[in-house]
């Protein structure tokens, strides 16, 4: 969905570990973790952090060649593999998800910092617990954009579902990335459940009006990039919602004011289009 997933950051904390020397080198779980936090909030990104350079040694015989600076101008993040061919590792990631990474590792390695700076441990009820405390609270992503996308597919088997909401999950950051001229879109990174329906969601930066006009064509590019590999009975609906409308209408995210908890193993048999905001109301 345009963001890290865990080749990444284990390159990450390899990179955290191997870059420093002996005497500097993080002595604990907890120090690991903040300088892994603060490598790529800091990084010369598009620079590619690698774990090692190119080497005269390389097969040039072999038909797949190394990562190339210059052949993939649209690297925004370039996380490399460390074996021959090395590559990039974060293809997925594009302008708006790199802003929105380089925002929450910022906030993610000055916390840390301060709970390391107190010494936090068992028994330390000070700031640097309540540093570790904000680190590891649930997301307030349900809480934090004006309007949200859900996008509900569906299908008439639970075989069928789980290939279909598949296919979707594997395709979302298209959608993402044709919102993101809004400010800012963001995808939820979980799949939420309620019967036959799998339901994903866009946070976006902007009015309920002005995502329901972008809506219809956004998600009609969308579908269209899934139209190859769909099949009949593969319903897709996506709605506009402001962030108050959304906790009535999916009963199975709880909401509160400081942070968010979603169940995706709650079922939802009352989920129906009169309990729906009509405006950005678009089925494909």
């Amino acid at each position: 969905m345009g963001f890290l997933g865990g080749v990444n950051l284990a390159l990450v904390a390899a990179h955290a570990v191997g870059s420093c020397s002996s005497a500097t080198r993080p002595r604990s779980a907890a120090a690991l973790l903040c300088r892994a936090f603060r490598t790529v909030a800091e990084w010369s990104w598009p620079s590619p952090l690698r774990l090692n350079g190119p080497t005269s040694s390389d097969n040039a015989a072999l038909a797949v060649k190394p990562w190339d600076a210059a052949a993939d101008r649209a690297a925004v993040m370039p996380i490399l593999t460390p074996v021959h061919p090395c590559a990039n590792s974060t293809h997925g990631i594009s302008w708006g998800s790199r802003r929105i990474l380089l925002r929450e590792f910022a906030s993610a390695a000055a916390l840390s910092q301060r709970a390391l700076a107190h010494g936090s441990n068992d028994g330390d009820d000070g700031d640097g617990r309540s540093a570790w405390d904000s680190l590891m609270a649930p997301s307030d992503f349900f809480t934090r954009y004006a309007s949200y996308v859900a996008l509900d597919a569906s299908a008439p088997s639970r075989d069928a579902l789980d290939a279909w909401s598949g296919l979707v999950a594997a395709r979302l950051r298209l959608l993402v990335a044709a919102l993101q001229h809004m400010d800012e879109a963001c995808p939820w990174p979980d799949a939420v459940s309620a019967g036959q329906r799998v339901s994903f969601f866009v946070g976006v930066q902007g009015t309920k009006l002005a995502l329901a006009s972008e809506l219809a064509g956004a998600v009609g590019r969308f579908a269209a990039a899934l139209a190859r590999e769909r099949k009949p009975g593969w319903n897709l609906r996506a709605v506009a919602f402001a962030r108050d409308e959304l906790a009535a209408a999916y009963p199975e995210i709880t909401l509160s004011r400081e942070r968010d908890v979603v169940s995706s193993s709650k079922e939802d048999d009352g989920l129906s289009a009169g309990k729906r905001s009509r405006v950005g109301d678009v089925a494909l």
